[in-house]
């Protein structure tokens, strides 16, 4: 014998489950950089051509983890404003171009970082504009 309230209950919770998995995806695939009004072409070549110092060989960024950012000088030496927590964290001195024998300059005179969404500690390349 079927049990039907046992099937419907599982037709229910699939259905369920497919329209929360594809609204995940669908979410997942329309992700945008986080300063996606101000990031023009230039900027985003310079992302999609940026490499770590001081080897080169590995990509600093892509556009989900690279945005302009605020950098200010904090007790321990330079910190950013990480765009995902609104946490300060410091700015390693070894992922600043300018510390490098052929550093990378600033597509737009403004500071960019890469860093990972859910560690702000985590700094993989920085450029500092004009005037930081």
């Amino acid at each position: 014998m079927i049990n039907w309230y046992l099937v419907r209950s599982v037709v229910v919770i699939s259905a369920i489950l497919l329209f929360l998995f594809s609204a995940g995806f669908a979410s997942a695939q329309s992700h945008h950089h986080p300063d996606e009004t101000i990031t023009g072409p230039h900027v985003a070549k310079f992302y999609e051509t940026w490499t770590r110092p001081p080897q080169r060989t590995v990509s600093c960024c892509n556009m989900k983890d690279c945005y302009a950012a605020r950098i200010r000088r904090g007790p321990n030496g330079l910190e950013y404003l990480h765009k995902w927590s609104g946490k300060w964290a410091p700015l390693p001195a070894s992922v600043i171009e300018s510390n490098h024998a052929d550093p990378r300059e600033s597509p737009n005179t403004e500071n960019h970082v890469c860093a990972n969404e859910m560690f702000p500690d985590v700094v993989y390349c920085a450029v500092l504009g004009n005037g930081a």
